[in-house]
């Protein structure tokens, strides 16, 4: 035995370190996707507002996970994880937390963005953790089976805690829409576009017979949630990236990419001064819990040109004392939905235009330069399992980016779309300065 392949057999990973990581990943993503009330009963008046329920379990969890998530970052792996708070990505923080102590709640404002950067240190850090792409494949491998497992035996054995119901207590016309071990069908729907992205980075980098099961179980089950937007998204995302993977320059590259997201925001402006507008847009996209969103929508224009520079505070405006104490707003029912349904007129209602504006630079216009950075870098022989990785990461963050243009998931602490963007947008970072990232340096 030489003594390169003694020092390399010191320096390997042990079993232990190895299944560690694993576990913790899983964990991460777990606690994330799987809710804390699977399989709920959506008949029970009390369900209405289960919004609330387990916020300080969730937090606590959250905390304790972030702190182990970021004590199983590889020593070596620091440099990365630390230069992912770039220059754009502290602006962002810095002016939601100057949001946060001029907000007209601010220790409602804290306490959220506190929770939201515990979240966000997670996300940036989950990534780094497993010890190269294939494990990376292997621990979605298990999840995505076994969400879907979940999802799928709910149907079979409890349908009527995993479809929505005519009984249902909020809104029965969405009966007949699946929603598997989630709340709602839009968030199923959500979650099986996710899935269907994990299911062909599985066939990239491990299995293609396994990734292609998941691919089609996650298409097959999203069809039968009935979720327009996510059914619309996940065809467009797929053209976008692949014209994305196929640009040579900066400019084409972000026109590509920003082209629909312009474009639904436009429209959505459009649809709540033009009927015609508004009618196109609800036979697109609409569904029960679409109806009235253009009323939302202006609702939340003319209170963001109230308080155009710091906002009302960080997510202290919907479902507040000082929103529904308003009796101008009484014969709205606007003032009573819990978001906007847009995360970006959120972002700008809440922080204010600086606030839209840096969040924007961060979550939008950062992971294009880095997306280019990667294709600009990278070896004409790169390796598959990068090339997977990077589509990976474009898809979540294209449908992340996209999706905020109907639901508010920007900075939204523990939701599931603003962490798996959260996550692109530091991976797309790290594959763009580290190169070598599908190879683990020696543990410390």
């Amino acid at each position: 035995m030489t003594d390169t392949t003694i020092q390399s057999y010191r320096h390997s990973p042990s079993t232990w370190i190895l299944l560690s990581r694993a576990a913790t990943a899983l964990l991460v993503l777990s606690l994330i996707v799987v809710p804390l009330d699977p399989f709920s009963d959506l008949s029970d008046p009390l369900m209405s507002g289960a919004w609330e329920a387990g916020d300080f379990m969730n937090q606590v969890s959250y905390t304790l996970m972030s702190l182990l998530t970021l004590s199983m970052i590889p020593n070596r792996r620091y440099r990365q994880f630390l230069s992912g708070f770039t220059p754009l990505a502290i602006a962002a923080f810095a002016w939601l937390g100057a949001s946060a102590l001029m907000s007209q709640n601010p220790e409602l404002s804290l306490r959220r963005l506190a929770f939201t950067l515990v979240v966000c240190l997670m996300a940036a850090g989950w990534i780094l953790v497993p010890v190269g792409i294939r494990q990376l494949s292997a621990i979605l491998s298990v999840f995505a089976a076994g969400v879907l497992m979940l999802c799928y035996a709910g149907i079979v054995l409890a349908p009527s805690h995993t479809v929505h119901q005519l009984a249902d207590f909020l809104e029965p016309g969405l009966a007949g829409n699946w929603r598997g071990i989630f709340g709602h069908k839009n968030e199923a729907g959500a979650v099986m576009v996710l899935m269907t992205f994990v299911g062909l980075f599985i066939t990239g980098t491990s299995s293609k017979r396994l990734g292609f099961l998941v691919l089609v179980c996650a298409v097959a089950f999203l069809i039968g949630t009935g979720a327009k937007t996510s059914l619309i998204l996940l065809p467009l995302v797929f053209g976008v990236s692949y014209l994305a993977r196929r640009s040579p320059t900066l400019g084409r590259l972000s026109f590509y990419c920003l082209a629909p997201l312009v474009l639904f925001n436009a429209v959505a402006v459009l649809a709540i001064y033009s009927n015609m507008m508004e009618t196109i847009l609800n036979s697109a996209i609409s569904d029960a819990s679409f109806t009235g969103r253009t009323d939302v929508w202006q609702f939340a224009i003319g209170n963001i040109l109230e308080r155009p520079v710091l906002g009302h505070g960080f997510m202290a405006f919907w479902r507040t004392d000082e929103l529904l104490s308003e009796t101008q707003s009484t014969d709205l029912w606007a003032n009573t939905a819990a978001h906007s349904h847009n995360g970006y007129l959120d972002i700008a209602l809440t922080t204010g235009f600086p606030g839209l504006f840096v969040c924007i630079a961060f979550v939008v216009i950062g992971p294009i330069i880095s997306y280019h950075r990667y294709r600009r870098n990278r070896s004409s022989r790169v390796a598959p399992e990068m090339t997977a990785l990077s589509t990976f990461l474009l898809q979540i963050w294209l449908f992340g980016i996209y999706f905020n243009c109907f639901e508010s998931a920007l900075f939204d602490r523990g939701n599931r779309i603003w962490f798996f963007l959260c996550s692109a947008v530091f991976g797309l970072y790290y594959i763009s300065r580290f190169p070598l990232l599908n190879e683990l340096p020696p543990v410390e």
